[in-house]
């Protein structure tokens, strides 16, 4: 019964997207420690990517470019995870959130496989959000699939908090989907083109 009801909604609906949009600000409390002295974070580019032994880390290069700002965690001068954050007109290229000018969205956190479950994530996240807040940044976001537990409670760790839940639906009958966004507090800026729906809880 449940697969029929689905299957109704999503010939109805269309696809679909639940995500959790968390944020930090440079005026929220200090995001928490990075972590085990086992670690060295410091700011990533190419070179470092390109040269990792990890084929899943090299396949992040793609994040880089102008309007990026990456960050690497090393264990033993290995490079184990990066995270990037996008800004800017590179951000716009995606602006599933509209951002300010002042905010960036953290696009992408990876961590290689041997080293998961070692609070390797959240420690990254972490370090990554103070350098931010020292480039002169106020605001950062992330936008995470609703069931991913593993990077929710990453996210949480370091300090971040749910700042909205976003549905998203795209009926055969539209053009363009219906959002619902479910802030924590009120947004001032303009949300994405297309039919949105706010509330706040």
């Amino acid at each position: 019964m449940n697969g029929a009801i689905k299957r109704f909604a999503r010939a109805m609906l269309g696809d679909y997207c639940l995500y959790q949009i968390y944020s930090i600000s440079a005026e929220d409390n200090p995001v928490p420690d990075a972590g085990s002295n086992r670690f060295e974070f410091r700011s990533v580019g190419r070179v470092e990517i390109d040269s990792s032994t990890d084929s899943l880390i090299r396949e992040q290069a793609g994040y880089l470019g102008t309007g990026t700002a990456s960050f690497g965690c090393f264990l033993d001068g290995a490079l184990v995870a990066t995270c990037h954050y996008w800004y800017g007109e590179r951000y716009a290229t995606r602006n599933f959130l509209p951002i300010a000018p002042n905010e960036a969205k953290l696009v992408q956190i990876t961590t290689a496989r041997d080293v998961r479950g070692q609070g390797v994530a959240s420690a990254l996240i972490a370090y990554s959000a103070r350098e931010m807040f020292r480039q002169g940044f106020d605001a950062l976001y992330a936008r995470i699939w609703h069931s991913n537990s593993p990077s929710l409670r990453a996210f949480e760790h370091a300090g971040w908090r749910r700042a909205c839940f976003v549905i998203e639906v795209s009926p055969f009958w539209r053009n363009s989907p219906v959002r619902i966004e479910i802030w924590k507090h009120l947004r001032r800026r303009s949300a994405p083109a297309g039919e949105v729906v706010r509330e706040h809880d």
